[in-house]
């Protein structure tokens, strides 16, 4: 009896794998809530989500049969594996793991709000798991929902991460967003997105509204080019994909679909279909393959995690906490103008320089938005199409129309060899195009300074340019193109030798440039959603609004800022009620004593002597 307690396991378990090596989980099951199912003229009830973390497979309370919990244990994978002591899950130390989960929690609380339910001490509870994983399958974790209400509303989850990964990682680094340590808390928000919304799923709805859009209102598909494209076409989709790429409708070879948000379509069971595509959203946090690496914060919650959430008619956002997607953003480009044909064309015809490495511009291994050195993910293949039936073959007219000899191996990448970061700048500090090194340091970041899209300087600490001086140069409009020779002294504790090495730089066009590296740096600060925002000024229109203006500041700073100026007014409107009752009281009492009181009580009082030939003003206290 005690065996079997202990063997028991949460009805979303299955005993296998798929034959990519993910964990086979049921359908979610069925958990009311309390709250009224008509969610008609309900905005007053939405709150921050209120998160609740599991830990009874850690615990050993709930046991799954791949988790470690006792020496010598058995456990069957693609091979036995025979648990040691330094794996079993209820001996772990979890201070740092907590001190992540709560920075999660923290982040997620504040950025998510839903219509709570009110007999719950928690709108989401999330099981967490440290189970093993074939060795074939690569994950590091995997996440799901495990029940919901009904309106399908996830309200409990699971979050399973790799015991190697856990071991090798959360154990000794806490992580934190925007930091060098960002990737885990990224990984674990990348995870608890698939707890929160299912890409696989027709649960899409209004806010105001029971019923679901029907699967032609939320999905639509047709193949061009000869590769196969799938698009999220709710209403917040679209309004993304309109203010991206500008168009009303994506025009297919065997049908047209209204603009969306691209569906993954190629990797594992666990990567097709259940994240936004890698190509057009590079930098997402919800992309099917880690971009990231474990030693800087290169992913970013963007506006397409926002619209994907919204559309679910679950939750709204906090859009001041999240990031513009730099990456095929119009904003980004001179005067603001669309990348034609981002969105469905060729990316070896339509992506603009600095996007792919290998390509006929000077970007070499700097980022497209001047923020990262890299090249990564350069897995190559030929272009061998003797098997007609591949995918890649099918879509070749998309994947390689310049019919370049090697492409990525990648099918996520949808096998275009766009550059991975191996070096993110810090704030402040960004890469011109030009680098060709092959190792990456971030002693090559420079400090630059926009004047406005006119201009910028760039200076590089320990370098030697002219003279022995510095690298300290201003690019203009006049200078696009133009190449700068210099040297990087070398630093023993980033290059391991001594010495000078060479750099070349090549000026950007300015707007270019201070664009994409405020995008970079930025959070939203006007609705990214609106139809008609904008994140950037256009500093050479007098009647653009700046980032300083009260319209373009954070939701949160507004809110505030309103707030300290009702107290000010309040306080502004008490101090002169007391000023003027006060008025009143001396008037008053200076009217009775000009009429009543004694000559020596009259010059006991405060009041302003008559000139010659002058009466006094009675009512002197009231000018």
């Amino acid at each position: 009896m005690f065996l079997l307690l202990f063997m028991q396991r949460h009805p979303f378990l299955k005993d296998g794998f798929t034959k990519d090596g993910r964990r086979i989980v049921d359908e979610p099951l069925f958990i009311p809530n309390s709250s009224n199912k008509t969610r008609q003229s309900l905005d007053d009830e939405w709150k921050n989500i209120r998160i609740k973390w599991t830990f009874e497979y850690l615990t050993g309370e709930v046991r799954d049969h791949y988790t470690c919990y006792e020496e010598g244990q058995l456990i069957v994978l693609n091979y036995n594996k025979t648990c040691e002591k330094n794996e079993l899950v209820q001996n772990f130390n979890y201070t740092i793991f907590n001190k992540t989960l709560k920075n999660l929690q923290n982040f997620v609380e504040n950025f998510i709000q839903v219509i709570p339910d009110k007999n719950r001490d928690s709108d989401l509870e999330v099981s967490i798991m440290i189970p093993n994983f074939p060795v074939f399958s690569g994950l590091v974790a995997q996440a799901g929902v495990s029940g919901w209400n009904e309106l399908k509303r996830p309200n409990s989850g699971f979050m399973m991460i790799s015991a190697s990964f856990f071991r090798n990682y959360f154990i000794d680094t806490e992580s934190q967003f925007g930091t060098n340590t960002a990737f885990g808390v990224n990984l674990l928000f990348h995870e608890l997105m698939h707890v929160l919304v299912s890409l696989y799923s027709e649960n899409f709805r209004p806010y105001n509204s029971t019923e679901k859009y029907t699967k032609n209102q939320t999905f639509c598909s047709f193949t061009k080019y000869g590769k196969k494209f799938k698009f999220l076409t709710t209403p917040y989709a679209h309004i993304f994909a309109k203010k991206h790429y500008g168009v009303e409708v994506f025009e297919g070879d065997d049908n047209n679909c209204r603009s969306g948000i691209e569906i993954e379509l190629n990797g594992g069971s666990g990567t097709a279909g259940g994240h936004v595509d890698f190509r057009p959203f590079y930098t997402e946090a919800i992309i099917g393959q880690d971009v990231e690496g474990k030693s800087h914060s290169f992913n970013r919650i963007t506006d397409v995690t926002i619209a994907i959430l919204q559309d679910t008619g679950n939750y709204k956002c906090n859009w001041s906490m999240a990031q513009p997607l730099v990456w095929g953003n119009p904003e980004s480009q001179i005067g603001g103008k669309f990348i034609k044909d981002f969105a469905t064309g060729p990316p070896q015809l339509v992506y603009p320089d600095g996007y792919l490495l290998g390509s006929d511009d000077n970007y070499f291994y700097t980022g497209f938005d001047f923020k990262y050195l890299g090249s990564g993910y350069q897995n190559m293949k030929g272009n061998n199409c003797q098997n007609t039936n591949t995918e890649f073959c099918k879509g070749v007219k998309f994947y390689n129309p310049l019919n370049k000899s090697y492409v990525s191996s990648i099918d996520v990448m949808d096998y275009q060899r766009i550059k991975g970061p191996q070096i993110v700048c810090p704030k402040g500090k960004a890469v011109l195009p030009g680098y060709d090194h092959i190792y990456f340091y971030e002693t090559d970041c420079g400090i630059f300074k926009c004047n406005k899209y006119e201009s910028f300087t760039f200076y590089i600490e320990n370098s030697s340019h002219i003279n022995g001086m510095p690298l300290n140069i201003t690019c203009n409009k006049t200078t696009v193109g133009q190449q700068f020779n210099y040297s990087v002294i070398s630093d023993p504790t980033k290059y391991s030798s001594w010495g000078n090495f060479k750099r070349t730089a090549y000026c950007p066009d300015p707007e270019l440039f201070c664009r994409s590296v405020k995008l970079h740096e930025m959070n939203f600060v006007r609705d990214p959603l609106d139809p008609n925002s904008l994140q950037l000024a256009d500093p050479l229109d007098p009647n653009s609004k700046q980032l300083d203006d009260p319209d373009a500041k954070p939701r949160s700073k507004n809110i505030l800022e309103l707030a300290i100026s009702g107290v000010v007014a309040s306080i502004t409107f008490i101090v002169i009620c007391v000023i003027i009752g006060f008025i009143i009281y001396y008037k008053v009492r200076e009217s009775k004593d000009s009429k009543g009181n004694s000559p020596s009580e009259i010059i006991e009082e405060d009041s302003v002597p008559a000139q010659d030939h002058e009466q006094p003003d009675q009512n002197y206290l009231s000018d």
